[in-house]
Protein backbone atom coordinates (compact mmCIF):
# COMPACT_ATOMS: atom_id res chain seq x y z
CA UNK A 1 0.00 0.00 0.00
CA UNK A 2 1.04 3.61 -0.53
CA UNK A 3 2.17 5.80 2.35
CA UNK A 4 -1.03 7.87 2.07
CA UNK A 5 -3.22 4.76 2.18
CA UNK A 6 -1.30 3.51 5.21
CA UNK A 7 -1.77 6.87 6.94
CA UNK A 8 -5.53 6.87 6.35
CA UNK A 9 -5.85 3.26 7.51
CA UNK A 10 -3.85 4.06 10.64
CA UNK A 11 -6.18 6.99 11.29
CA UNK A 12 -9.20 4.69 10.97
CA UNK A 13 -7.67 2.23 13.47
CA UNK A 14 -6.88 4.97 15.98
CA UNK A 15 -10.38 6.45 15.55
CA UNK A 16 -11.97 3.12 16.50
CA UNK A 17 -9.76 2.28 19.50
CA UNK A 18 -8.67 4.19 22.60
CA UNK A 19 -5.05 2.95 22.57
CA UNK A 20 -3.23 0.90 19.90
CA UNK A 21 0.29 -0.41 20.38
CA UNK A 22 3.08 0.40 17.97
CA UNK A 23 3.65 -3.31 17.25
CA UNK A 24 -0.02 -3.93 16.48
CA UNK A 25 -0.10 -1.00 14.06
CA UNK A 26 3.04 -2.30 12.36
CA UNK A 27 1.57 -5.82 12.04
CA UNK A 28 -1.79 -4.59 10.72
CA UNK A 29 -0.25 -2.25 8.16
CA UNK A 30 2.54 -4.74 7.35
CA UNK A 31 5.26 -2.14 7.82
CA UNK A 32 8.06 -1.55 10.34
CA UNK A 33 7.57 0.23 13.67
CA UNK A 34 9.85 3.00 12.37
CA UNK A 35 7.51 3.46 9.38
CA UNK A 36 4.57 3.70 11.81
CA UNK A 37 6.38 6.49 13.65
CA UNK A 38 6.86 8.33 10.36
CA UNK A 39 3.13 7.99 9.64
CA UNK A 40 2.42 9.51 13.05
CA UNK A 41 4.62 12.45 12.12
CA UNK A 42 2.80 12.80 8.78
CA UNK A 43 -0.64 12.85 10.43
CA UNK A 44 0.44 15.37 13.05
CA UNK A 45 1.88 17.63 10.35
CA UNK A 46 -1.62 17.98 8.82
CA UNK A 47 -3.37 18.73 12.12
CA UNK A 48 -4.14 15.43 13.85
CA UNK A 49 -3.08 15.08 17.50
CA UNK A 50 -1.71 11.68 18.45
CA UNK A 51 -0.47 11.12 21.99
CA UNK A 52 1.93 8.38 23.10
CA UNK A 53 0.86 6.44 26.19
CA UNK A 54 3.76 4.75 27.98
CA UNK A 55 3.73 1.45 29.91
CA UNK A 56 2.85 -2.21 29.25
CA UNK A 57 -0.59 -1.27 27.83
CA UNK A 58 0.71 1.78 26.04
CA UNK A 59 0.67 2.87 22.44
CA UNK A 60 -0.76 5.62 20.28
CA UNK A 61 -4.05 7.34 21.08
CA UNK A 62 -5.90 9.83 18.89
CA UNK A 63 -6.51 12.85 21.09
CA UNK A 64 -9.73 13.93 19.38
CA UNK A 65 -11.81 10.98 18.20
CA UNK A 66 -14.13 13.19 16.16
CA UNK A 67 -11.57 14.43 13.64
CA UNK A 68 -12.88 14.08 10.09
CA UNK A 69 -11.19 13.08 6.87
CA UNK A 70 -13.11 12.96 3.56
CA UNK A 71 -12.56 9.26 2.91
CA UNK A 72 -15.17 8.51 5.59
CA UNK A 73 -17.96 9.92 3.40
CA UNK A 74 -19.17 8.77 0.01
CA UNK A 75 -19.99 11.28 -2.75
CA UNK A 76 -23.70 11.49 -1.86
CA UNK A 77 -22.95 12.07 1.82
CA UNK A 78 -20.43 14.77 0.94
CA UNK A 79 -22.98 16.47 -1.29
CA UNK A 80 -25.55 16.50 1.53
CA UNK A 81 -23.01 17.86 4.02
CA UNK A 82 -21.88 20.58 1.61
CA UNK A 83 -25.49 21.65 1.11
CA UNK A 84 -26.05 21.77 4.88
CA UNK A 85 -22.93 23.86 5.41
CA UNK A 86 -24.01 26.23 2.63
CA UNK A 87 -27.30 26.79 4.46
CA UNK A 88 -25.44 27.47 7.68
CA UNK A 89 -23.19 29.98 5.94
CA UNK A 90 -25.84 31.87 4.00
CA UNK A 91 -28.88 31.76 6.29
CA UNK A 92 -27.17 32.57 9.58
CA UNK A 93 -27.10 36.33 10.09
CA UNK A 94 -24.82 36.26 13.14
CA UNK A 95 -21.58 34.94 11.68
CA UNK A 96 -18.31 36.10 13.21
CA UNK A 97 -15.11 35.90 11.15
CA UNK A 98 -13.96 32.93 13.24
CA UNK A 99 -17.27 31.16 12.58
CA UNK A 100 -17.01 31.69 8.83
CA UNK A 101 -13.39 30.56 8.80
CA UNK A 102 -14.14 27.36 10.76
CA UNK A 103 -17.13 26.37 8.61
CA UNK A 104 -15.18 27.15 5.43
CA UNK A 105 -12.33 24.85 6.53
CA UNK A 106 -14.77 22.03 7.17
CA UNK A 107 -16.52 22.62 3.84
CA UNK A 108 -13.22 22.50 1.93
CA UNK A 109 -12.44 19.08 3.43
CA UNK A 110 -15.56 17.78 1.72
CA UNK A 111 -14.80 19.21 -1.74
CA UNK A 112 -14.79 17.05 -4.85
CA UNK A 113 -14.49 18.07 -8.53
CA UNK A 114 -18.04 17.29 -9.64
CA UNK A 115 -19.74 19.36 -6.97
CA UNK A 116 -21.36 22.67 -7.89
CA UNK A 117 -23.37 24.58 -5.29
CA UNK A 118 -26.28 26.97 -5.73
CA UNK A 119 -25.96 29.60 -3.03
CA UNK A 120 -28.97 30.40 -0.86
CA UNK A 121 -29.83 33.82 0.52
CA UNK A 122 -32.06 35.52 3.03
CA UNK A 123 -33.62 38.97 2.89
CA UNK A 124 -33.74 39.70 6.65
CA UNK A 125 -30.75 39.73 8.99
CA UNK A 126 -30.49 40.06 12.75
CA UNK A 127 -29.57 43.61 13.77
CA UNK A 128 -26.44 42.88 15.83
CA UNK A 129 -22.67 42.91 15.48
CA UNK A 130 -21.79 39.26 14.66
CA UNK A 131 -18.40 39.47 16.43
CA UNK A 132 -20.07 40.69 19.62
CA UNK A 133 -22.77 38.04 19.31
CA UNK A 134 -20.21 35.25 18.94
CA UNK A 135 -18.16 36.59 21.87
CA UNK A 136 -21.23 36.40 24.12
CA UNK A 137 -21.87 32.81 23.04
CA UNK A 138 -18.22 31.89 23.68
CA UNK A 139 -18.20 33.52 27.13
CA UNK A 140 -21.46 31.84 28.15
CA UNK A 141 -20.21 28.48 26.88
CA UNK A 142 -17.15 28.82 29.12
CA UNK A 143 -19.33 29.72 32.11
CA UNK A 144 -21.66 26.77 31.47
CA UNK A 145 -18.77 24.31 31.21
CA UNK A 146 -17.12 25.55 34.43
CA UNK A 147 -20.40 26.20 36.35
CA UNK A 148 -19.48 29.84 36.98
CA UNK A 149 -22.05 32.52 37.61
CA UNK A 150 -22.18 35.52 35.30
CA UNK A 151 -23.58 39.02 35.34
CA UNK A 152 -25.70 39.88 32.31
CA UNK A 153 -26.67 43.35 31.19
CA UNK A 154 -29.90 42.73 29.30
CA UNK A 155 -32.25 44.90 27.21
CA UNK A 156 -35.75 44.00 28.37
CA UNK A 157 -37.14 46.49 25.83
CA UNK A 158 -36.01 49.66 24.03
CA UNK A 159 -36.30 51.69 27.28
CA UNK A 160 -35.35 49.31 30.08
CA UNK A 161 -32.03 47.56 30.77
CA UNK A 162 -31.74 45.02 33.59
CA UNK A 163 -28.67 43.43 35.19
CA UNK A 164 -28.99 39.75 36.13
CA UNK A 165 -26.75 37.68 38.37
CA UNK A 166 -27.22 34.48 36.42
CA UNK A 167 -26.43 30.76 36.64
CA UNK A 168 -26.22 29.65 32.98
CA UNK A 169 -27.27 26.05 32.29
CA UNK A 170 -27.35 25.68 28.52
CA UNK A 171 -27.43 27.47 25.17
CA UNK A 172 -30.35 26.58 22.91
CA UNK A 173 -31.10 27.53 19.31
CA UNK A 174 -34.79 28.38 18.80
CA UNK A 175 -35.96 29.51 15.34
CA UNK A 176 -32.39 30.57 14.37
CA UNK A 177 -31.93 32.64 17.56
CA UNK A 178 -29.64 31.65 20.44
CA UNK A 179 -31.02 31.69 23.98
CA UNK A 180 -29.28 31.08 27.29
CA UNK A 181 -31.30 29.15 29.88
CA UNK A 182 -30.63 29.25 33.61
CA UNK A 183 -31.54 30.69 37.02
CA UNK A 184 -31.40 34.28 38.18
CA UNK A 185 -30.60 35.40 41.74
CA UNK A 186 -34.28 34.99 42.71
CA UNK A 187 -34.31 31.34 41.67
CA UNK A 188 -36.42 31.93 38.56
CA UNK A 189 -35.72 29.73 35.53
CA UNK A 190 -35.33 32.17 32.61
CA UNK A 191 -34.56 32.11 28.91
CA UNK A 192 -32.73 35.18 27.62
CA UNK A 193 -32.04 36.08 23.99
CA UNK A 194 -28.34 36.44 23.24
CA UNK A 195 -29.01 39.28 20.78
CA UNK A 196 -30.56 41.37 23.59
CA UNK A 197 -27.49 41.12 25.83
CA UNK A 198 -25.26 44.21 26.16
CA UNK A 199 -22.49 42.68 28.26
CA UNK A 200 -21.47 39.40 29.94
CA UNK A 201 -18.93 39.00 32.74
CA UNK A 202 -17.89 35.68 34.28
CA UNK A 203 -17.76 35.85 38.09
CA UNK A 204 -15.42 33.98 40.42
CA UNK A 205 -18.29 32.25 42.26
CA UNK A 206 -19.49 28.83 41.08
CA UNK A 207 -22.80 26.99 41.46
CA UNK A 208 -24.03 23.40 41.66
CA UNK A 209 -26.21 22.36 38.73
CA UNK A 210 -29.58 20.76 39.27
CA UNK A 211 -29.22 17.85 36.84
CA UNK A 212 -33.00 17.57 36.52
CA UNK A 213 -33.25 21.07 35.01
CA UNK A 214 -33.49 21.22 31.23
CA UNK A 215 -34.84 23.49 28.52
CA UNK A 216 -37.06 20.54 27.53
CA UNK A 217 -39.37 21.74 30.31
CA UNK A 218 -40.34 24.76 28.24
CA UNK A 219 -39.43 23.76 24.69
CA UNK A 220 -40.94 21.37 22.20
CA UNK A 221 -39.76 20.53 18.68
CA UNK A 222 -41.80 23.52 17.47
CA UNK A 223 -40.74 26.22 19.95
CA UNK A 224 -41.88 27.31 23.39
CA UNK A 225 -44.66 25.08 24.73
CA UNK A 226 -46.44 27.78 26.75
CA UNK A 227 -50.22 27.46 26.46
CA UNK A 228 -50.32 25.27 23.31
CA UNK A 229 -53.26 26.12 21.03
CA UNK A 230 -55.22 23.56 18.99
CA UNK A 231 -56.48 25.26 15.83
CA UNK A 232 -58.65 24.48 12.82
CA UNK A 233 -58.12 26.80 9.87
CA UNK A 234 -59.41 27.05 6.30
CA UNK A 235 -56.63 28.27 3.96
CA UNK A 236 -57.15 29.52 0.41
CA UNK A 237 -54.60 30.35 -2.34
CA UNK A 238 -51.63 29.74 -0.06
CA UNK A 239 -50.68 26.23 -1.14
CA UNK A 240 -47.06 26.65 0.02
CA UNK A 241 -48.20 26.67 3.67
CA UNK A 242 -48.99 22.96 3.30
CA UNK A 243 -45.29 22.28 2.71
CA UNK A 244 -44.38 22.91 6.36
CA UNK A 245 -45.13 21.30 9.70
CA UNK A 246 -46.39 24.05 12.01
CA UNK A 247 -46.85 22.06 15.21
CA UNK A 248 -47.93 18.79 16.77
CA UNK A 249 -50.67 16.46 15.48
CA UNK A 250 -50.91 18.29 12.14
CA UNK A 251 -53.39 17.09 9.52
CA UNK A 252 -54.13 18.66 6.14
CA UNK A 253 -57.35 17.98 4.23
CA UNK A 254 -57.49 19.26 0.65
CA UNK A 255 -60.93 20.58 -0.31
CA UNK A 256 -60.02 21.60 -3.87
CA UNK A 257 -56.94 22.62 -5.87
CA UNK A 258 -56.14 25.75 -3.87
CA UNK A 259 -58.05 25.29 -0.63
CA UNK A 260 -57.30 23.06 2.35
CA UNK A 261 -58.18 22.64 6.01
CA UNK A 262 -55.28 22.75 8.46
CA UNK A 263 -55.66 21.20 11.92
CA UNK A 264 -52.61 21.60 14.13
CA UNK A 265 -51.51 22.29 17.71
CA UNK A 266 -49.36 25.42 17.75
CA UNK A 267 -46.83 25.51 20.62
CA UNK A 268 -48.11 28.82 22.02
CA UNK A 269 -50.43 31.75 21.51
CA UNK A 270 -47.83 33.98 19.87
CA UNK A 271 -46.96 31.42 17.20
CA UNK A 272 -50.58 30.95 16.09
CA UNK A 273 -51.19 34.71 16.02
CA UNK A 274 -48.09 35.23 13.87
CA UNK A 275 -49.22 32.47 11.53
CA UNK A 276 -52.69 33.96 11.08
CA UNK A 277 -51.41 37.51 10.59
CA UNK A 278 -48.92 36.53 7.87
CA UNK A 279 -51.73 35.49 5.48
CA UNK A 280 -54.81 36.86 7.23
CA UNK A 281 -57.05 37.45 4.19
CA UNK A 282 -56.38 33.90 2.97
CA UNK A 283 -57.23 32.26 6.32
CA UNK A 284 -60.64 31.55 7.83
CA UNK A 285 -60.47 30.63 11.53
CA UNK A 286 -62.83 27.79 12.46
CA UNK A 287 -61.44 27.11 15.94
CA UNK A 288 -60.73 28.43 18.55
CA UNK A 289 -63.37 31.13 18.95
CA UNK A 290 -61.12 33.43 21.00
CA UNK A 291 -58.68 33.58 18.06
CA UNK A 292 -61.48 34.78 15.75
CA UNK A 293 -62.39 37.48 18.28
CA UNK A 294 -58.76 38.57 18.60
CA UNK A 295 -58.31 38.83 14.81
CA UNK A 296 -61.58 40.78 14.45
CA UNK A 297 -60.41 43.27 17.09
CA UNK A 298 -57.01 43.60 15.41
CA UNK A 299 -58.65 44.24 12.04
CA UNK A 300 -60.94 46.92 13.54
CA UNK A 301 -58.01 48.74 15.11
CA UNK A 302 -56.04 48.64 11.85
CA UNK A 303 -59.00 49.99 9.88
CA UNK A 304 -59.47 52.83 12.38
CA UNK A 305 -55.81 53.75 12.23
CA UNK A 306 -55.72 54.06 8.45
CA UNK A 307 -59.25 55.28 7.81
CA UNK A 308 -59.20 58.54 5.86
Amino acid sequence: MSRLTNALQMLDILSARSVVSLDELADTLEISTRAVQRLKDDLESVGYHIDTKMGPNGGYTLKYQTQIHPIEFNIEERKILKQALALVMHQNSTQSRDFVRAVSKLSRQLDYPELSMVESFQSVRLNIDPEKYQNFITTLTQAIESCHRVTLEYNKNHRETKTYRFEPYELVLVNKLWYVFGYDEKGRYLSLKINKINDVTILESTFLKDENTSSRQVLSDYGYKIQPVMTELLITDQDYLSEYIWGKNQTITWLDDHRFKLEVEFPNEMSVKNFVMRSARHITIIEPVWLKDWLYQEAQEIIERYKQ
